[in-house]
């Protein structure tokens, strides 16, 4: 995965939220100039290889704050052509800066079943690291169907889909559930802003009103024929998204990709073990990522088969489902 360069200015719409309204001061000050050449030769080595604890060391350097003084802010290239917007106050944006991109094996994988052709939901779409690559890969035959709630996020990810003229992608408002309706999406103001989630109590810094849907309703709605592949991150709300797909797992049997995490499922009463009894009764084999390297950044992650028995699980894990040969 390429790393990023060039550097230009973006200017935000009149609505933009506070951390995209300074990207029109574009700067590359980091505190200190040893810190600053430290910070750059370990990128350096992070972009090529993987050791165990290289991410602290990054943060401790130069660590994503939203209400940072001093960033980095330029439009960079990504994934080898595409181009995609860079503010080192969001988290995710700066890890495409320190490492070249975000859960760069997860990426590996989901860029591994995209088709020319293919439709692909990504539910939980953030600025679009995962949806642009997949739009690139599935051409305009295809489609990517984008999921983000949070307006901030999203302006970002359109801003982002704009940039490299993807025509194919259809960047959606929704939050998906296992029934529609509307609900509150609590959100963060913090350096990760992707922590929001759906809950009926305040937890974050506040909560923004969103309209909740299932897939199913929105696969009839679009009149979707077929669905290939499904990653779902929704910081908890896994399950109730997978059992709002039940007649599209049913009828098109797509790839499922889904990070699960145990803390964040329990707040609306799941567990991984739920998680896996749904897949399985679906007829899909499920498989993790070992944890080799640094496992958000190692870009060839090992596939293990999760058996029906599996008694412990990571605090997070993401893992790939697909239908058992011969269902």
């Amino acid at each position: 995965m390429a790393g990023c360069g060039g550097v230009s200015s973006i200017r935000c719409g009149a609505e933009a939220d506070p951390i995209d309204a300074l990207i029109i001061r574009p700067h590359w000050e980091y505190p200190g100039r040893v810190r600053q050449l430290l910070f750059e030769l370990t990128r350096h080595v992070a972009r090529r290889r993987h050791p165990r604890g290289i991410h602290r060391l990054l943060e401790v350097l130069s660590p994503p704050n939203a209400q940072a003084s001093r960033y980095a802010c330029y439009v960079g290239t990504y994934d080898d052509n595409l181009l995609l917007q860079i503010d080192t106050r969001s988290y995710i944006e700066w890890c495409v800066h320190a490492h070249g991109g975000h859960e760069i094996g997860a990426l590996g994988v989901l860029k591994a079943l995209a088709r020319p052709g293919g439709v692909i939901l990504d539910v939980g779409a953030n600025v679009g690291t995962v949806s642009l690559p997949l739009a690139r890969d599935v051409g305009m035959s295809g489609a990517v169907h984008a999921f983000e709630p949070h307006p901030a996020i999203r302006q970002r990810l359109a801003e982002n889909v704009a940039l490299n003229s993807l025509r194919n992608v259809t960047v959606s408002p929704l939050a998906l559930s296992d029934k529609p309706g509307e609900a509150m999406l609590h959100v963060s103001h913090g350096a990760n802003q992707g922590l929001a989630f759906l809950a009926d109590a305040p937890v974050f810094d506040g909560s923004l009103p969103c309209r909740v849907e299932t897939i199913d309703r929105y696969v009839e709605g679009k009149g979707l024929r077929t669905v290939d592949v499904i990653k779902i991150d929704t910081e908890g709300a896994d399950l109730n998204v997978l059992r709002g797909a039940h007649a599209t797992l049913m009828q098109c049997r797509p790839a499922i990709y889904v990070e699960v995490c145990e803390q964040n499922l329990a707040r609306f009463g799941a567990t991984p073990r739920d998680v896996l009894s749904y897949l399985h009764a679906h007829g899909y084999v499920v498989f993790r990522h070992d944890r080799i390297g640094n496992f958000m950044f190692e870009p060839t992650p090992r596939l293990r088969r999760v058996a029906d028995g599996e008694a412990r699980f990571d605090w997070i894990e993401n893992w790939l489902a697909v239908m058992a040969e011969g269902d």
